[in-house]
């Protein structure tokens, strides 16, 4: 599974992940920080962990400083998959790839950074890379909401 959390609030990020039953969430920001309340490594950590997901950095995956920075420059986007391809193919990163094969076959496991749209996200890349690989990748801000208990409760009042 994949997910931005871009447009979220930290407890429709948490809902939605507990509705798919994902027991375990790979951050591939390269540096976990976000303006956004509740989205820094520390205190997404304590979120997932209170709702019982476990919690990993993988800041190899992320999408180097220079490539993102050329991005925000021209807005080229072949540019930057191309630029990220070529990032995700050195060995060090192949080994941080087989290190989140074998966490992601002991528990469900989700991706994330933040782009909503998975077409502009470099998540894009690292999961065709597990698709070559054999794995089934799904995007969860498309896959279809289910309603909260929350909001069932709010529906009938």
């Amino acid at each position: 599974f994949t997910i931005g959390y871009e447009g979220l609030q930290i407890e429709d990020f948490i809902d939605k992940l507990m509705q798919e039953k994902i027991e375990q969430l790979i951050d591939v920001r390269e540096i976990a920080f976000s303006r956004k309340n509740g989205f820094s490594k520390g205190l997404l950590e304590q979120f997932l962990r209170e709702a019982g997901i476990r919690y990993k950095h993988f800041n190899y995956l992320g999408s180097p400083k220079g490539i993102r920075d050329k991005l925000h420059k021209d807005w080229d986007y072949k540019e930057f998959f191309a630029e990220y391809t070529k990032h995700i193919n050195d060995q060090e990163i192949q080994e941080e790839l087989k290190d989140l094969e074998g966490l992601a076959k002991m528990r469900k496991t989700a991706i994330m950074c933040f782009e909503r749209d998975f077409s502009k996200c470099h998540r894009s890349i690292i999961s065709q890379e597990l698709k070559k690989r054999g794995w089934k990748i799904i995007n969860l801000n498309q896959a279809k909401k289910l309603p909260t208990q929350k909001n069932l409760v709010e529906s009938l009042i």
